[in-house]
């Protein structure tokens, strides 16, 4: 008897909680604070901040052709929901050949570039950035930034992540970055 009682508290506990809907430009003051998120919690683009970055993107940096491909997508950890954005990519060189493409890649491949929050203070998203030879060293952060008076223009930059390399993991050495480490510039198509 003591055991129902019990399992129709936890029921009803459960099911007396209501997710709680948080705008995710919020979701930085939780994570800077340490402040402790309620599971159900949902971190929601209400106001539609996110959408600024949603589509294709061109640029061209020292001779290579980027395309970026940014869709919004709701992302679930621990009970925990999160509005993300997810970042594709082609890049060629002048002739038309293919770099790397990562357009046609399902979004568990590690290779998608993963948003993991909005600076809306500062005016940037940060997306967390592996390469092929992220072990390597060919990882780290790339900001991304739309201004409202510029909305078809979208500025881009990788902070290189800066782990312990160990060089037995790197038969070929350290890889080149692809992604440019200075800010460059790419139109809205």
């Amino acid at each position: 008897m003591k055991i129902k009682l019990i399992l129709i508290s936890l029921l009803l506990t459960f099911y007396s909680c209501k997710a709680q809907i948080i705008p995710v430009e919020e979701h930085t003051n939780y994570l800077d604070n340490e402040i402790e998120i309620p599971g159900g919690t949902y971190f929601k683009d209400v106001n539609n901040i996110l959408d600024k970055y949603i589509g294709t993107w061109k640029g061209n940096y020292q001779g290579n052709i980027f395309e970026f491909r940014i869709v919004k997508l709701k992302n679930n950890f621990l009970g925990i929901s999160v509005d993300k954005l997810h970042l594709r990519y082609k890049i060629t060189d002048n002739n038309g050949n293919t770099i790397l493409d990562t357009t046609n890649l399902p979004s568990s491949n590690y290779l998608v570039v993963k948003g993991r929050y909005l600076s809306k203070e500062a005016g940037y998203y940060v997306l967390s950035y592996v390469g092929e030879g992220g072990n390597c060293g060919q990882h780290g952060d790339i900001f991304i930034s739309v201004s409202s008076s510029t909305p078809t223009s979208m500025t881009a930059s990788l902070n290189v992540g800066h782990d312990m390399v160990y060089l037995g993991d790197c038969p070929n050495g350290i890889p080149e970055q692809i992604i440019p480490t200075e800010q460059f510039t790419l139109t809205k198509q």
